[in-house]
């Protein structure tokens, strides 16, 4: 997938600010957005309409453009990592319950009070952490070297 992870998250906060204030809307709102994005290429795609001496053609997919496949598949991601984030927010919130004066439970139950009502809060925070973008990346090549190993007494043998 060729969308940038700004765009994501993009996506994601639009998302969150359309979603209904009532509990466990997002994936919802995330839902209706996919579909609304699969709706527009299930019935397949006008190249092009010419009339009486005007015609109408549509870009494709480009240099800063999204096919709305792209699109639908980017809000199919945001759909997975919520699902993901769900299953491990849950797991935080079942811990929090059995050792409640952990500190990493009064951290859970202080950010999030009413996540046994509402976990979509809880999600949200997961997500907009999950998704950050990579601005640099250096390869550790370290482990591919091998390591120095001991020859019978004779000391260090680096090959």
């Amino acid at each position: 997938m060729d969308i940038d992870v700004r765009t994501l998250a993009c996506w994601l906060e639009n998302a969150w600010d359309d979603a209904p204030a009532s509990a466990n809307t997002l994936r919802v709102q995330l839902r209706n957005m996919e579909r609304n994005a699969a709706n527009l290429f299930s019935a397949g795609s006008i190249g092009s309409v010419s009339k009486n001496s005007a015609s109408q053609s549509y870009a494709g997919a480009g240099f800063g453009r999204f096919s709305v496949a792209q699109i639908q598949q980017g809000y199919r991601m945001l759909i997975e990592l919520y699902d993901a984030d769900l299953a491990e927010t849950a797991i935080i919130y079942k811990y929090s319950q059995q050792y409640p004066t952990n500190q990493r439970s009064i951290d859970f139950n202080t950010a999030f009070p009413d996540y046994s009502t509402d976990p979509d809060k809880a999600v949200y925070a997961f997500m907009k952490y999950d998704i950050q973008p990579v601005d640099n990346y250096q390869i550790d090549l370290t482990d591919l070297r091998l390591h120095p190993t001991l020859v019978a007494g004779t000391g260090v043998n680096t090959w």
